[in-house]
């Protein structure tokens, strides 16, 4: 009878010490090749540019700094919208987007081109986190 009791002890001790693990997103950090389609073209140039591409592309955009952050938070509001099959993978999609854009405000000049974009879309973010 303690063999049986010791075995469910550790079992149960074994799947809480692993549960969060199989809370993690089912898709990759970076974009797929499907999710590239739903970016705008800067962040395609950005994240699978040239080079000279991406040099013409700062130069546009002076003073922002981590633009592949907002790329990625827009990837992940995208995966929200469209790719997350429950409630748990929405919500870390949703503030995986909002801690990518919040880099890009903490670490770019207060008039960087672009700014007023990326508040909008974590205002975005944090109202659909809201909401579920």
């Amino acid at each position: 009878m303690i063999r049986y009791v010791i075995s469910a002890v550790f079992l149960g001790l074994f799947f809480l010490a692993f549960a969060p693990a199989w809370s993690q997103p089912r898709l990759p950090f970076s974009p797929s090749d499907q999710e590239m389609l739903l970016l705008p073209e800067e962040c395609k140039v950005h994240l699978r540019g040239t080079p000279e591409q991406k040099n013409t592309l700062n130069k546009r955009y002076p003073g922002l700094v981590g633009l592949n952050h907002y790329c990625w938070g827009l990837n992940f509001m995208n995966r929200a919208k469209l790719f997350s099959s429950d409630k748990s993978e929405k919500r870390f999609n949703l503030q995986s987007a909002i801690g990518e854009f919040d880099y890009v405000l903490k670490h770019s000049a207060a008039n960087a081109n672009g700014l007023q974009q990326i508040r909008m879309q974590k205002e975005q973010a944090e109202i659909m986190l809201k909401m579920l």
